[in-house]
């Protein structure tokens, strides 16, 4: 990610899943935090969201 858009988009495109809780994304880390319910979804789910964002997933 370089900039705050980038960071933005990801963040905005991860809360839409229903079962996230909540997202934290950081620019300065290039880092996602991501609260989720795991009986609403799975993290591959969330993981296919941002590689369709065209980030890399990194765990």
């Amino acid at each position: 990610m370089t900039c705050q858009h980038c960071t933005n988009f990801v963040k905005m495109t991860v809360e839409e899943l229903e079962g996230v809780e909540n997202c934290e994304v950081s620019l300065d880390e290039a880092k996602a935090h991501v609260q989720f319910d795991a009986q609403k979804i799975q993290a591959a789910d969330i993981v296919k969201a941002v590689d369709e964002t065209h980030f890399e997933v990194v765990t």
